[in-house]
């Protein structure tokens, strides 16, 4: 379980200029907070600004690792398996479309699904090697 910030997320901050990855490790667990449909999850907030890439990537033991990415206007961009023949590992790459306070929400296929995590967050101003623009996906409420 992570501590909240804001009642809503854990931060681990990456800074507004390109940055280096950041890797947090963590695990979800009963006590963490919970998305509407039962699943727990741990934030992190991201610096970027806009036109920049936000890559995320989580790589889970114990449960299929899920990405929420929200812009500061809470728009968001989803993705499950990067590769469907690792449902342990998952990764989002998005081009900022804002300046501002971007959020990850590492989360879990299943509802409740328990386990440990590492998250590489990385902020560049060149595209990651075989990024795609999820930036139109579904949304899920929190």
């Amino acid at each position: 379980m992570r501590p909240s910030l804001l009642g809503l997320m854990a931060l681990a901050a990456c800074q507004p200029g390109p940055s280096g990855p950041v890797t947090e490790t963590g695990a979800l667990e009963p006590g963490d907070l919970r998305l509407a449909s039962g699943e727990f999850y741990d934030g992190f907030s991201i610096q970027a600004r806009e036109g920049q890439w936000i890559r995320v990537e989580v790589v889970a033991e114990g449960f299929d690792p899920y990405l929420i990415l929200r812009s500061p206007a809470e728009e968001q961009s989803e993705v499950d398996d990067s590769d469907e023949s690792d449902t342990r590992r998952t990764e989002i790459a998005v081009r900022a479309t804002e300046s501002g306070q971007w959020v990850a929400l590492v989360t879990s296929f299943a509802p409740a699904a328990t386990g440990t995590y590492s998250a590489t967050i990385e902020v560049t101003d060149q595209a990651p090697v075989g990024a795609v623009d999820a930036s139109q996906g579904p949304t899920i409420e929190v």
